[in-house]
């Protein structure tokens, strides 16, 4: 997996025309939510919550009563914390 696949700018569609594509992506998204379940907070909830659940950096703040510059900060860190654990492949 590369660094871009897990950039939120990023859009793929996957090719569901065939059932390996099928397979693939399945297994991406699986390593992806294990690699993200092994971030520690606020990072873990401040990916999910923009990733998954597209909410604003002004909305994710609200949330964690924080600005919308720390919700950046936090998910720019959150990123980069988890294409370490991509890059060292290390899953629990």
């Amino acid at each position: 997996m590369n660094n871009s696949e897990i950039d939120e700018n990023n859009v793929s569609f996957a090719d569901f025309s065939n059932p390996e594509n099928i397979w693939e992506k399945e297994e991406r998204d699986n390593v992806l939510h294990i690699a993200i379940q092994q971030l520690k907070e606020p990072y873990k909830q401040v990916v999910v919550l923009r990733s998954f659940n597209e909410l604003s950096f002004k909305e994710i703040g609200n949330i964690f009563e924080e600005s919308e510059n720390w919700a950046r900060v936090t998910f720019h860190r959150g990123k980069q914390k988890l294409r370490e654990i991509l890059k060292k492949g290390k899953f629990n």
